[in-house]
């Protein structure tokens, strides 16, 4: 089973309810997250989850306030605890064109896989505009443009270069 959202972890309480259930089952746990969450969410749903799906979006501070809306101080002490409790996580990282598809992200990708241990797997997830046809569908302006997806020679390109860089299995 798979607890996603938005973020479950905004729901601290519930998700750990949820997820209590599913492990007195025996029905294995994932944990869909972007880590910003309060430590004490994390905490407390940690026993009770087998692989956390954590997305790691941009690598540069002052672009993930921009981007993101946050700081990534948060973010990178929940990464922290999860490994430190050695909890098993698919690093899984968003590339998005002009944004954060450079050597020096891909580099601090490969070096936060080689920082925590519990971190098994890179997923490189390009960019697709899917995601305009439903503000359009819905009458909604998006905030953003990009109506190309990403080419496969530059996903390629971040695959090997990040590869060439840590010893954890990059898809």
């Amino acid at each position: 089973m798979t607890l996603s959202g938005g973020e479950p972890l905004m729901q601290g309480d519930f998700a750990t309810a949820i997820a209590t259930g599913a492990k007195k089952k025996g029905i294995h746990v994932c944990l869909e997250t972007s880590g910003f969450a309060s430590k004490e969410a994390v905490e407390k749903i940690l026993p009770f989850v087998d692989v956390f799906l954590f997305d790691y979006k941009i690598s540069d501070e002052k672009k993930h306030k921009e981007y993101i809306g946050v700081s990534r101080e948060k973010i990178l002490e929940n990464l922290a605890l999860l490994s430190k409790n050695k909890k098993e996580i698919v690093l899984r990282c968003p590339i998005i064109p002009d944004v954060n598809d450079n050597k020096e992200h891909y580099s601090a990708i490969a070096a936060l896989a080689e920082k925590f241990d519990a971190i098994g797997s890179i997923w490189l997830e390009p960019y697709h505009p899917y995601g305009l046809k439903k503000y359009e569908a819905m009458g909604i302006e998006a905030t953003y443009n990009r109506k190309n997806g990403m080419e496969e020679e530059k996903i390629e390109f971040a695959k090997e270069f990040i590869k060439s860089k840590t010893k954890k299995k990059v898809i």
